[in-house]
């Protein structure tokens, strides 16, 4: 038994120490070289020991051109220093197997540091720098960084799994090199992290790829790139897909743009957020683009947000540059969003351009969509679509246009809660249909009245479903080409003008109302102008100033205007608003210089219209109209002119004929006539109830067929003519009450017979005349 178990003790003791010994053969282990060592002696370790680890230390070494051919950590040992120089004209390490880990290493003037044809690379807290020229503070030596380049001459390239973290990189050309080539298969980068370096780079860029690989899941965080001629990031690819570009610091030439993505076929997945983009000059900050040759590309899932982009600034406080972001697919640029950054403008080219978000940004620059002559390639990628498109409480300090695109076909346009100032538009959609446009609580300081706007929409195809809503800025004009416009709302805004036009077609459904309206621009504060039909036209409830110097022949507050054949209003309600030429003007004209024109329910309602050397209500035709009109009533309103009050005034041609007009219920004071009504024939016309002063006629109707006209209850003061017909009326002019002590032919002409009217006494009408001049200054 005692046999036994000595015997099973020494079995014990015997495998303890084979078990250790095999455990040192095979297990991890580092092996330590120091500052004496040189590179054939840790090329000959590399080449013929197994251990994994290389650990260097404290010293100053001269090494070169060492090939790692197998996985392998080298690095400092502890926290030793250590200083690897160079002769400006080699390569330090030349990596070929996957596993690699270099760390914790001082690395002096090599023309290449690390050079690396694997995937599975790690290269962290190390520091590669060149000597510096004293007087010029730039490198001496033509260094670069890290170069990571993987040719395949048969089959598919592929790198992987790259970890570039926490060094310090200056050299004279890249910090970062990407090439992956396949020379008769696909290239594939995928796997690429590279956070917290700092990289410099005195003449070209800092990270540089330039390859036709497919290249996904990139993620760049927190460093610092900076060039002086170069880009500090330049990627160009087949594909790109999960990018993240976050919380890094750019600093930039003046010649060259800061982000450069180029790609081929699509890019998707992109995500820059939290960066700061320092340019020297006025130079691009991001640039995503297709490349000339692609025929199909696409921009997806974009996300910009929390960036200050290109910071260089004027001495007046502003952005400098031109475009900050440039977005350039030959296919489709769609779910792109643009949040909280400080920026220039952007410039985005794509057939169809669908579901862009900009919120909560500062521009200085205009935003434009379309083809642009400062990229001339891009002109043969026409903007086609145009669609869901949100710009919400951004800031925009522009001294030209806002945002600006042409698109055939443009829906679902909003912008709301936007404020800034621009010279020029806020938003301006060239040629093209457009529905539903909504902008709303929009609030700009426009600082050149002759070209600003709120939305100038120049020559569309269409214009439906428009929607502006409470905002202050300037213009508001619809300029339709060969289409019409259809559903316009425009209400409760501070504006300074009001034009809705169609050229070649219809107007219908339009609605003004509560708006506050002031303009120094002549002819037109608010005009509505149509070539067809103008139906359900609402203008209520507003307050309109023209302050323009024009003569009243070019100058009209309220204007409405059609130049086409054939033309017709129906259901025009003109109600309740407060319109003042100060200076000089018409209140309200209604031109027309076609040929058959006709109406139905034309309504004019309890307005309170002032004018200076002008009419306060013209309808004013230059050629023939039907004489199947339907209702014309101007009814409880106050007007005070320096010509005529209520004026209309026909060519008197044999087809004219005005009819069905009814007059009621207005207090009108005139330096000329109070009324005058001039066509070739007037007929069914009720004029009652109206308190007139004309200083030279009170009603004057110029006719050549004068019938069926009823004239009651109206009072009227005029220093020479009452009431006059060009031609024997007939009709009932009856119970009114004449602003003269004595009535005698010289008051009237042409009249029928006179029933029950009144004469005023002088001590009555100075009575009179007091009471209406005091109604007319309560407005």
């Amino acid at each position: 038994m005692k046999f036994y178990k000595i015997k099973f003790s020494k079995i014990i003791l015997i495998s303890f120490i084979i078990l250790s010994f095999m455990l040192c053969i095979t297990g991890a282990s580092a092996y330590d070289f120091n500052q004496t060592s040189t590179s054939t002696d840790i090329q000959g370790y590399i080449d013929n020991s197994g251990d994994d680890v290389i650990e260097l230390k404290a010293g100053n070494y001269s090494l070169k051109e060492i090939n790692i051919t197998r996985n392998l950590t080298i690095k400092n040992k502890g926290s030793d220093v250590v200083n690897i120089r160079g002769d400006g004209l080699n390569t330090l390490f030349n990596v070929k197997s996957a596993y690699v880990t270099i760390q914790g290493l001082n690395i002096i003037d090599y023309k290449v540091a690390i050079n690396s044809s694997a995937s599975y690379l790690t290269i962290k807290n190390n520091r590669i720098t060149s000597t510096k020229d004293p007087l010029f503070n730039s490198p001496t030596n033509d260094t670069t960084g890290i170069i990571i380049d993987i040719t395949n001459n048969s089959g598919d390239a592929f790198l992987n799994n790259i970890i570039i973290e926490s060094n310090f990189i200056d050299t004279k050309y890249e910090g970062i090199i990407f090439n992956i080539t396949s020379l008769s298969g696909d290239s594939y980068m995928e796997n690429i992290t590279i956070n917290y370096n700092i990289l410099e780079s005195s003449n070209k860029g800092g990270i540089y790829s330039d390859t036709n690989a497919y290249v996904k899941n990139v993620s760049l965080n927190n460093n610092f790139l900076t060039t002086e001629s170069g880009t500090p990031f330049y990627l160009s690819a087949a594909n790109i897909d999960n990018l993240q570009f976050n919380d890094n610091e750019l600093t930039g030439s003046s010649t060259a743009t800061i982000i450069n993505l180029n790609y081929m076929l699509n890019a998707t997945n992109i995500k820059i957020i939290g960066n700061t983009l320092i340019s020297g000059g006025n130079v691009v900050g991001i640039n995503i683009s297709s490349r000339l040759e692609s025929s199909d590309a696409n921009i997806t899932n974009l996300l910009i947000e929390d960036n200050n982009i290109n910071t260089l600034r004027t001495a007046t406080g502003n952005v400098a540059g031109t475009k900050s972001i440039i977005l350039v697919s030959n296919s489709t640029l769609k779910n792109f969003q643009l949040s909280n950054n400080i920026m220039n403008g952007l410039h985005g080219v794509s057939n169809v351009i669908d579901g862009i978000i900009f919120n909560n940004n500062t521009f200085y620059s205009t935003i434009n969509f379309g083809t642009n002559g400062n990229f001339p390639y891009t002109a043969n990628i026409p903007l086609q679509v145009f669609n869901n498109f949100t710009f919400n409480n951004n800031k925009i300090n522009i001294t030209d246009h806002a945002i600006f695109f042409i698109s055939p076909y443009t829906t679902n346009l909003t912008l709301e809660n936007n404020t800034g100032y621009i010279s020029g538009r806020f938003l301006s959609t060239g040629s093209g249909g457009v529905k539903n446009l909504r902008m709303e609580n929009n609030n700009f300081t426009q600082l050149n009245s002759s070209t600003a706007n709120l939305i100038y929409a120049l020559g569309p195809s269409f214009l439906e479903d428009v929607f502006i809503y409470n905002n202050t800025a300037s213009r508001v004009q619809f300029d339709s080409g060969s289409g019409h416009i259809n559903n316009v709302t425009i209400y409760n805004n501070h504006l300074t003008g009001i034009n809705v036009a169609s050229i070649s077609s219809d107007v219908s459904n339009v609605n003004i109302t509560n708006n506050t309206i002031n303009s120094t621009v002549q002819n037109g504060v608010l005009t509505i102008r149509q070539n067809g039909k103008l139906i359900n036209l609402t203008i209520e409830n507003n307050i309109i100033f023209s302050y323009s110097t024009a003569t009243a022949a070019t100058n009209n507050v309220v204007y409405l205007y059609t130049s086409g054949d054939n033309s017709y209003y129906e259901n025009i309600i003109i109600n309740n608003n407060y319109i003042n030429a100060f200076n000089a003007g018409n209140g309200m004209r209604i031109y027309v210089n076609q040929n058959n024109i006709s109406w139905n329910d034309f309504n004019i309602f309890n307005n309170t219209i002032e004018t200076k050397n002008g009419y306060g209500i013209l309808f004013d035709f230059t050629k023939y109209i039907y004489g199947d009109n339907g209702l014309v009533n101007i009814s409880n309103n106050r007007i005070k002119s320096s010509n005529n009050g209520i004026n209309f005034n026909f060519q008197k041609t044999a087809t004219d004929i005005l009819k069905n007009l009814v007059i009621f219920n207005n207090t009108i004071e005139s330096t000329t006539k109070g009324i005058y009504l001039n066509a070739n024939t007037v007929k069914d016309a009720l004029i009652k109830g109206n308190n007139i002063i004309g200083r030279t006629h009170g009603i004057d109707i110029s006719a050549n067929n004068i019938e069926n006209i009823t004239i009651n209850y109206n009072s009227i003061l005029s220093s020479d003519k009452l009431l006059t017909f060009s031609a024997l009326a007939t009709g009932n002019i009856d119970y009114n009450w004449w602003g003269s002590n004595t009535i005698n032919a010289t008051k009237f002409s042409n009249t029928p017979t006179m029933n029950n009217h009144y004469n005023i006494t002088l001590d009555q009408m100075v009575l009179l005349v007091l009471g209406m001049l005091f109604l007319l200054k309560l407005f």
